[in-house]
C-alpha cells in the first residue's frame, strides 16, 4: 500500500513537471536568392524571403500566445484562433493578430556600417496591431486595417501610417 501511495505522489509530481517545461523551438532561414514556404503547427503559412529567419516552437500546445520571431522579410496567413492571438517579434516591434494575411519587412542590419533603419507591415485582410515592448511592458501604437502599411523608422521612433491601392508591391 505505501509503495502505490509513493508511486501516485512520484507520478503527480513527475507529471506536473513536464507540464511545464519550456517549448522547443526550431529555426528556418530562407538561403539568399530563394524563397522558403512554411506550414507552422497551428495551420498557419510563411513565405520566407531571401535571406530572412523565422524562429518557432515545435508546438503551440499549451501556450497563451503563437509568438515567433522574424529577422527579415516574411509573409504570413496566420490560422484564426480567437484565444491564442499570433504575435510576429522583430527588432522593435511586435506585431499581434488573431488570423488574417500580412508581410512584414523587418531585416536587421548585419554589420555596423550599414543601416536597416525601418520596419514596414502592409496588411492585405482583417486587423493587426503594432506594440512596441519597453522595459518589458507592451505599448499598442497602432492598428492597422486591411490595405494599410506602417512603416516605423528605428532611428527616430516615428511611424508612418498611409493607405494604399495596391500591396503588390509589399506581398508578392
Amino acid at each position: 500500500m505505501l509503495s502505490i501511495l509513493i508511486s501516485s505522489v512520484y507520478h503527480f509530481f513527475s507529471r506536473q513537471q513536464i507540464d511545464t517545461e519550456v517549448a522547443i523551438y526550431q529555426e528556418v532561414k530562407a538561403a539568399y536568392d530563394t524563397q522558403t514556404q512554411l506550414h507552422l503547427a497551428d495551420g498557419t503559412n510563411v513565405w520566407l524571403n531571401a535571406g530572412s529567419r523565422l524562429s518557432f516552437p515545435i508546438s503551440f500546445e499549451n501556450q497563451n500566445e503563437r509568438k515567433v520571431r522574424l529577422v527579415g522579410e516574411g509573409f504570413f496567413e496566420v490560422t484564426k484562433d480567437s484565444q491564442h492571438p499570433f504575435i510576429v517579434s522583430t527588432s522593435d516591434l511586435d506585431i499581434k493578430v488573431l488570423g488574417t494575411s500580412f508581410n512584414v519587412y523587418a531585416y536587421e542590419s548585419e554589420n555596423e556600417y550599414e543601416s536597416e533603419n525601418e520596419i514596414i507591415v502592409a496588411l492585405q485582410k482583417r486587423k493587426v496591431s503594432l506594440l512596441k515592448t519597453t522595459n518589458g511592458s507592451s505599448k499598442q501604437i497602432l492598428d492597422l486595417d486591411p490595405m494599410q502599411l506602417a512603416s516605423y523608422r528605428l532611428n527616430t521612433n516615428e511611424i508612418i501610417h498611409s493607405l494604399e491601392t495596391d500591396l503588390n508591391r509589399y506581398t508578392s
